[in-house]
Order: C-alpha cells, then sequence, then structure tokens
C-alpha cells in the first residue's frame, strides 16, 4: 500500500512510542536543525533536574524540553507543559535560551503567544517545522527508525560488473552496484573477458542514480581503487560523473562563498577546515543562507552536508 504524501506528519502527531524513543528523535531533530554539543539527560527515565537536554547554538546555552503526547491536545495544555519546562530552565538550570520540541500543531498566534513568554530566547519545534526537517532527504534513516518509514529509491543504480574467462584457473571479482537514487538510474560497472589459463577479471562498481538536490549520479570507484593498487594506478575503470542540474552548481557556489567568509573570519580554525578535519559549522552556513535570502538549508549527513531537493 502506497504512503500518504504526508506520512510523517501523521505518525508524529499519533505518537505512540512513548518518552524514550520521542526525547531520542528530539534529539535527532536538534542536531539537524544545527544545535551542538546535545547531551541528552534521561531519555529512558530519572530525574533530570528540569531539563530534557543542554545544548549550544551560536555559543548560547540552550535547555530544551520535548513534549510529545498521542493526538493533538488543547492549546492551555500545551502552553501549561511549555511555561512549566520554561520556568523550571530560567530558574533551576540558569538558561540562556529555551527550545522546545513537540509533535503539537500550533497556530501563529499560539507560537506567538509561547515566544513572547521570553522574547527572542524562545526556539519553538512545532509539529510542521518537525515533520519539514524530518522529510529531507539525509534524515531518511531517522524516519526509519523512529516512524518506520520505510524509503524505496525511484530510481535504480547500476549494476555491478563481472567478467567471462576461456581458460583454466580463472579469478573473476564482481563489482557493486551502484547506489538508487530519485533520477535516472546509474550506469552499469565495466566487465571484461579472458581467453587463456590463470585470467583475472575485476568488474568495475555500478554507477549511482542522480539525486533529487541536482547532483548528478556519482561515477563508480574503479577495481584499481577497490583492491589497493598504488594510487598511481586510480582512475583507470572509474566511471564518470553524471551532470549536475545547474541550480545545484549556482548552490555549490554559495557554498563555497559562505565556507571562505568563514575561514576569513576564523582564521584560526582554517588549519582543521582545510585539512578535513572539521567542517564549517552547519548553524552558520544556514544563518548565511538566511541573510542571503536563498530559502534553503542544509543538513549535516553522514558524508558531509546534504542540499534539500530541488523544487519541482
Amino acid at each position: 500500500m502506497s504512503k500518504r504524501w504526508d506520512e510523517t506528519w501523521h505518525r508524529l502527531r499519533e505518537w505512540t512510542s512513548g518518552q524514550g524513543p520521542a526525547e531520542r528523535l528530539a534529539v535527532q531533530i536538534l542536531l539537524a536543525a544545527g544545535f551542538e554539543d546535545v547531551d541528552p539527560s534521561h531519555p529512558l527515565g530519572g530525574r533530570d533536574g528540569g531539563k530534557d537536554v543542554v545544548c549550544m547554538r551560536d555559543g548560547v546555552r540552550n535547555i530544551g524540553a520535548f513534549y510529545f503526547p498521542r493526538g493533538q491536545q488543547p492549546f492551555t495544555d500545551i502552553k501549561s507543559k511549555f511555561t512549566s519546562d520554561l520556568n523550571a530552565a530560567r530558574e533551576r538550570n540558569d538558561a540562556e535560551a529555551f527550545v522546545f520540541v513537540t509533535n503539537q500543531e500550533l497556530q501563529l498566534a499560539e507560537r506567538k503567544t509561547l515566544e513572547d513568554a521570553w522574547p527572542d530566547r524562545v526556539s519553538l519545534y512545532h509539529l510542521e517545522r518537525v515533520t519539514s526537517l524530518l522529510d529531507q532527504p539525509a534524515l531518511a534513516s531517522i524516519r526509519a527508525q523512529f516512524l518506520n518509514i520505510d524509503e524505496e529509491p525511484s530510481a535504480s543504480g547500476g549494476d555491478g560488473g563481472s567478467g567471462t574467462i576461456f581458460g583454466n584457473r580463472g579469478t573473476i571479482i564482481g563489482g557493486e552496484g551502484g547506489r538508487g537514487g530519485t533520477g535516472g538510474s546509474g550506469g552499469h560497472g565495466g566487465g571484461g573477458m579472458v581467453i587463456g589459463d590463470d585470467g583475472l577479471v575485476i568488474g568495475g562498481n555500478g554507477g549511482d542514480a542522480s539525486g533529487g538536490d541536482g547532483r548528478g549520479g556519482r561515477g563508480a570507484r574503479g577495481p584499481t581503487e577497490r583492491y589497493g593498487f598504488d594510487t598511481s594506478m586510480w582512475g583507470f575503470g572509474r566511471g564518470g560523473r553524471g551532470v549536475d542540474a545547474p541550480e545545484y552548481i549556482r548552490r555549490l557556489g554559495v557554498l563555497t562563498q559562505i565556507r571562505q567568509e568563514y575561514l576569513d573570519k576564523f582564521a584560526e580554525d582554517a588549519p582543521y577546515i582545510l585539512a578535513g578535519i572539521d567542517p564549517v559549522p552547519v548553524a552558520w552556513v544556514n544563518q548565511r543562507l538566511d541573510e542571503l535570502d536563498e530559502g534553503w538549508h542544509v543538513v549535516w549527513g553522514e558524508e558531509g552536508y546534504v542540499l534539500p531537493p530541488l523544487a519541482q
């Protein structure tokens, strides 16, 4: 059965998994939103001192609270929970700011009411905002883990290469299939044929399908990379990349500019960033994207920044 287009929204609102998973999901939401040094209290139960999490953003110490009941609750109940948690954050935990993550719908007027309780110090992650974060491609594994929403690629990666040997004592090592994606299928890995004894064929990997963010499919690793040949031999049998969408190329330029701005402003961090040890912080990147009126954000994925899908 096909899923509803707003499946994430429904599963969040009708939350049935209890407090522990809710708190761990909320932590993932904060990480995706650019918070750093996220330190949960007791997701599995225990005295938390009036705080569910301590985290940092832009050098400001945030105390966080989470609220994930089943179904939509009256605003009076939401406000009561929010106010109690806010007071605990300020009076018992020396909060410099307060972040509240919930699966509840909040109308614009209701959001303003809560934010006005501590002007310019409150960050609200309500149902619509949380849904928007979780629906990003980079968070597919989080949706699967906490909401049981599994994504099937709409396009397949290329088949791995193989080979044929006519002779004795031959060896064939097949290539790996490429990763699926949202665009056209990835290219197939190369193969080969040997006629004679003691032959060796190493098939190339299949190429990746293109993604919804506009990036062309990544080229497959060649056999010399896969089996530890000297790096001077790398490149033979390596597949080419697919063509990037023009908007994706433009966005790369924007990110390059933002990265350079950070390096210019924080020169002491430059050696670590240039060496690939540290990234430019997601919070900085997204703040600059807002200041440039770009209308999109990045999140941190397993291999670096992940861009949102291009508008259809």
